[in-house]
């Protein structure tokens, strides 16, 4: 992109918006319109930016004191044009990124987005398809980067269209074919290219449903799993789309559960977000444990790496939730071959819990341990626990009956936990009892009504 008249974004002037009844009628934006037009909305929140969003950009090329609402002059318009190449290339990607979809929410936003980027007010809910794209194509005039954009968002939006009629084009091959020359070409990144093989995997397998003979079936089905395994091997970021596919591969005979540790390794090397960081590591110790013969691996350095990348996972995460999830995982793992490790992962989960789990869990640590230390601490905490709850039931009496039996047993010579159990019985046990005993209704007459005392 080349650099353009990108003065003044704070001016307050009327933003040229172009309201049309007819593609004819739109004016075709050349790179200068459209450099003005991109940062005027970004500086003024119209691209969905938030202010510090905005700020944080301006500061990125300005320095630490810049400020977006300030009068720019000439000298400033190498930083401006980066701002509008920065901004842009966020947002067509976007768009490309929705475009490249099986969700009608997610086509129809790539279109308002790229509509709302051209400043081109067109109410596409109420024009036909080719209406729209002719506009769009008149709009995009001689500007490479929203022509481009627009042949990507298209080719999405007509394999949607095979999809949701059940149908495979001829025109699908050739509709890949641009997808990968688009990728060479640099116009759109691995992750476009990946969602665009997993959705033509999509329309084959839909396809492959409304077939009646079996030999048909199994051919459009081994076509959908050829580019699912394409999706697979190429995404780089985005987790969601491996733990889909893996899904998907992974009752097939072929199946290599290498190929998904080799795409939770490169999501561990390409995300820095703990959330995709925490489901990568997950994932790899998941298809580990299910596929016990990986290559390279013997049994005891297969063992290692899933409590590696479980324990790993737990430091990406905050999540009380998802750290029981791996906790358990590892706990079932550990369960018959490591009693230490067991006891003491066991010990991270009642940490995490609360109430009646807590409570429950903590009983079954008191009968794991064999020192009485451990059990009268483990069996005090379940009590403290079970004087939080907020309503006792009736099983929770019972529950509270063997909580209390246990700790005079391995507590018999401590006279004052004793004397503490002996205050509890008192205040919780009777009171219970007896409202039990108001509950108790019985009536001595005969099943036939006589009663003769």
């Amino acid at each position: 992109m080349t650099q353009k008249n990108l003065e003044n974004p704070e001016q307050e002037q009327a933003q040229q918006v172009d309201t049309v009844s007819s593609a004819k009628d739109i004016e075709p934006l050349d790179y200068s319109s459209l450099y003005d037009g991109v940062l005027y909305q970004f500086t003024h929140g119209q691209l969905g930016d938030s202010e510090e969003k905005i700020s944080e950009i301006f500061k990125k090329y300005f320095g630490e004191k810049a400020a977006t609402k300030k009068s720019y002059g000439k000298k400033d318009r190498k930083q401006l044009t980066a701002i509008v190449e920065d901004v842009l290339q966020q947002k067509l990607h976007e768009i490309k990124i929705k475009s490249t979809s099986l969700v009608p929410d997610n086509i129809n936003s790539s279109i308002a987005g790229l509509l709302n980027i051209m400043c081109l007010d067109l109410d596409f809910s109420n024009i036909s398809l080719d209406t729209c794209k002719e506009a769009l194509k008149q709009r995009c005039g001689d500007v490479k980067e929203l022509k481009e954009t627009c042949e990507v968002l298209w080719l999405g939006r007509r394999l949607f269209d095979w999809y949701n009629a059940g149908i495979v084009s001829p025109e699908i091959n050739a509709d890949v074919m641009q997808m990968q020359d688009f990728y060479r070409k640099g116009t759109i990144d691995r992750e476009v290219l990946a969602w665009h093989y997993y959705n033509v995997g999509m329309v084959y397998e839909n396809y492959s449903s409304h077939k009646n003979n079996q030999q048909a079936i199994s051919a459009e089905h081994n076509r959908a799993v050829k580019f699912m395994k394409k999706a697979l091997n190429k995404t780089d970021t985005n987790i969601s789309l491996i733990m889909t596919i893996k899904d998907f591969l992974s009752d097939e005979p072929h199946y290599n559960p290498q190929s998904v540790l080799d795409a939770c390794h490169r999501i561990m090397d390409n995300n820095d977000d703990n959330q995709s960081l925490y489901l990568a590591h997950k994932l790899y110790a998941e298809t580990l444990t299910e596929n016990r013969r990986i290559k390279g691996l013997n049994a005891e350095d297969n063992n290692q790496k899933i409590l590696d990348h479980y324990n790993i996972a737990l430091s990406y995460t905050n999540s009380s939730e998802d750290k029981l999830d791996i906790l358990e995982a590892i706990s079932n793992y550990q369960k018959g071959a490591d009693k230490d490790g067991y006891i003491k992962t066991l010990v991270q989960m009642t940490n995490l819990q609360t109430g009646r789990n807590r409570i429950r869990a903590l009983k079954h640590l008191t009968n794991l341990v064999e020192s009485s230390q451990m059990k009268t601490v483990f069996l005090k905490t379940a009590i403290n626990e079970f004087l939080d709850l907020d309503n006792i039931r009736g099983e929770d009496i019972a529950m509270y009956r063997s909580l209390d039996s246990k700790l005079r047993a391995v507590a018999a010579g401590d006279a004052k936990t004793i004397k503490k159990l002996d205050s509890l019985r008192d205040k919780i046990l009777p009171q219970t009892e007896n409202e039990q005993t108001q509950q108790f209704v019985f009536t001595q007459m005969s099943s036939k009504g006589n009663d003769i005392f």
